[in-house]
């Protein structure tokens, strides 16, 4: 698992991903990347990925809630998988 914040996903080459954080990143092998930002809703990877990649959208990408229900709903999408 790679954990990174303020980070910009630059490309997606199916389980490929290329990052750009202070430098470039590419990690091979890719199976969930995980979106987690702010108090509104903001899903632009969605739509670019979809045909490449199941995703799961989760937290206030799906719906603004508070964080107990957002923490809540990403857990049980979590369990699922």
């Amino acid at each position: 698992m790679i954990l990174l914040n303020d980070t910009l996903v630059s490309e997606i080459d199916g389980k490929r991903v290329m990052f750009r954080v202070q430098m470039k990143l590419v990690v091979d092998h890719v199976d969930m990347i995980v979106v987690a930002m702010g108090m509104k809703g903001y899903n632009p990877l969605e739509s670019t990925i979809d045909d490449q990649l199941l995703v799961y959208v989760v937290g206030d990408a799906k719906k603004v809630r508070k964080a107990k229900e957002v923490i809540c709903s990403a857990f049980e999408t979590n369990w699922m998988l």
